[in-house]
């Protein structure tokens, strides 16, 4: 009997964890950081002006650019290639190449609407 209350114990705690990295995940990835300028190819996952999170991950096939523009620090990237996972002022990037450059732009007035 005291071996199920541990099992359940656990189960709850678990259960619980995952809730919340879960939670914690989510939002993060609901915050849009950057927008999507332009992209040389038709995707249905990316398109010219959407907005990405922060913690947003996905793939560019060989060759493939994309232009990003991030929201809060005025950085413009040019990305070709490689995985890319966004970030709250600048992409990572593996296995691709990225040329950052910086943009006038005005951070009160640049916001994401919902």
């Amino acid at each position: 009997m005291q071996i199920m209350k541990i099992n359940h114990w656990f189960k709850r705690a678990y259960i619980a964890v995952c809730a919340v990295i879960f939670a914690i995940g989510a939002a993060q990835a609901s915050e849009d950081t950057a927008i999507v300028e332009s992209l040389t190819s038709d995707r249905q996952d990316l398109q010219e002006m959407d907005f990405l999170g922060s913690g947003q991950t996905f793939d560019l096939k060989k060759g493939e650019v994309l232009t990003l523009v991030y929201l809060n620090s005025c950085v413009q990237e040019v990305i070709t290639g490689g995985t890319v996972t966004i970030g709250a002022s600048k992409s990572l990037i593996i296995g691709g190449d990225v040329k950052p450059s910086a943009v006038k732009c005005d951070t009160d007035v640049v916001t994401a609407s919902e």
